[in-house]
């Protein structure tokens, strides 16, 4: 799925495709013998000219179209944003109603166990997407009162930038910077550990449990991360982001690059949570359709 939306993002993969051809077409004619590359070359030559031109144009269309789907889907968003904050309202009398939507979610199954005593304090989550045509947006989450014996401010924001020609190049234009009460003590540094002793790095803190932005009872969850022992680089420390293991959430309001081999956080919440907050607090989201269900089981093939 491309980071912008996916209307807006079709003349870019059109061009993708139209690469991908004329390198596989490039690759099969060195392939063939040149007197069969020869041939097909002269036989388009003559409608070469005719043939880019239409490819353009229709590029232009396609560009065209996706500006317009783009002007549509803002205008729809400004009209959804009354409904947005009325739901707001009403999960705030939800007690832990983000931090169980979230944890409930699969992309979020290695986040930090400390991250848990502190998620529980976060009363609201807003989106607001496409900012611009490319499809950027800006998430914020906000804590309750409670949460600053943790850290400040109590609201955190990220805001991600696309590119208008090249969907999938971003840039991070804002990331509040959390001030932790505790500097060595808290989910961020607490999950950076975990993965330096997964990865075999020797002496690397841990921090006594229950302790104010440290870890909650039984420390960071480290058998919930990656392999144990990872290889290291030569003649440096082991890449713990490379090989996974505990994170959290909190590392992700950085302009730091994010690890690829973590879940794109903004995208799950945008796509995803934002869009159906109150199937993943129940946990329906991850449940299978009872239809398809009825479906299978009278279906004698699925039997076989």
């Amino acid at each position: 799925m491309p980071k912008r939306e996916r209307l807006a993002g079709e003349p870019a993969e059109a061009e993708g495709k139209q690469r991908k051809l004329d390198s596989s077409s490039s690759s099969s004619s060195s392939s063939s013998s040149s007197s069969s590359s020869s041939s097909g070359e002269s036989v388009l030559q003559p409608y070469m000219g005719e043939l880019e031109a239409i490819q353009e144009a229709l590029q232009q269309l396609e560009e065209e179209c996706a500006q317009q789907q783009m002007a549509v889907q803002r205008e729809f968003d400004l009209a959804k944003k009354p409904l947005f904050e009325k739901r707001q309202q009403t999960l705030e009398k939800v007690p832990g109603f983000w931090f169980a939507a979230l944890k409930n979610h699969p992309a979020f199954a290695l986040i930090a166990a400390a991250d848990a005593p502190l998620l529980q304090h976060l009363k609201a989550l807003f989106l607001e997407d496409n900012l611009d045509a490319a499809g950027s947006y800006r998430i914020k989450f906000v804590f309750a009162e409670p949460a600053r014996a943790f850290f400040s401010p109590l609201e955190l924001t990220k805001e991600v930038r696309f590119g208008v020609s090249f969907p999938d190049d971003e840039e991070v234009v804002e990331a509040t910077e959390i001030n932790w009460v505790n500097k060595e003590n808290n989910p961020v540094a607490l999950a950076r550990a975990a993965r330096a002793r997964a990865n075999g790095a020797p002496g690397a803190p841990g921090g006594p449990p229950g302790a104010p932005g440290g870890a909650p009872e039984g420390g960071p969850q480290e058998e919930r991360g990656g392999p144990q022992g990872g290889p290291q680089e030569e003649g440096g420390a082991p890449d713990s982001d490379e090989e996974g293991g505990p994170w959290s959430l909190f590392e992700w309001f950085s302009k730091e690059p994010w690890p690829e081999n973590r879940p794109d956080v903004g995208e799950v919440i945008r796509r995803e949570i934002w869009l159906s907050p109150v199937a993943y607090y129940l946990g329906e989201a991850l449940s299978p359709d009872p239809s398809s269900e009825a479906l299978d089981e009278s279906d004698p093939e699925s039997e076989n």
